[in-house]
Order: structure tokens, then C-alpha cells, then sequence
């Protein structure tokens, strides 16, 4: 299937990380900061979801702590996903 991860990371220390596959959407908001040469995204900052959107979702929410490796200034690697940055529009 068609899978897409999407991470802005704010300079107000938040960030939001989005994962899509195929039709399942799952949101992360939480708050990051830089360490050695990776980054620590914390998602602890989720609403509590409701049931429909958690069925919707199938259990599929994060709520944890990810490391993403920074490979160079345009680069970051999350598991074995390599994200690339996208100019500011």
C-alpha cells in the first residue's frame, strides 16, 4: 500500500507527525528536542480520542517517544523511512 510520513517540527519546541497508509491517518502532536545527532519526538500531547475515530484509526494512534536519526540537514530517518525536508512555501 501507499505509505507517507509527514513531520513539522516547530521552533516553539512542538511538532506534529503525521503517518499515512493507504486510508488510515495517524496524528501525533507532541514536542521534540535535539539530542546528539538525533531527535526525540515526544507525542504526548494527543486528545483523547473517541471511540469511532480509535476504530477508525484500528488502535493505531501514537503515544510514545520516537527517536528519528538525522542523516544531514536534509535528511531524517525514522525505522527505515528516510524523510526529506520540504522547502517552506
Amino acid at each position: 500500500g501507499l505509505y507517507n510520513i509527514e513531520l513539522n517540527l516547530n521552533q516553539d519546541g512542538t511538532c506534529l507527525l503525521i503517518k499515512l497508509f493507504d486510508l488510515t491517518k495517524i496524528a501525533c502532536y507532541g514536542e521534540w528536542g535535539a539530542k546528539d545527532n538525533s531527535i526525540e519526538i515526544k507525542c504526548n500531547r494527543n486528545p483523547e480520542l473517541d471511540d469511532t475515530t480509535k476504530a477508525l484509526q484500528g488502535g493505531c494512534y501514537i503515544d510514545d517517544t520516537l527517536q528519528v536519526k538525522v542523516v544531514n540537514k536534509n535528511k531524517l530517518k525514522i525505522g527505515n523511512t528516510i524523510l526529506k525536508r520540504k522547502s517552506k512555501i
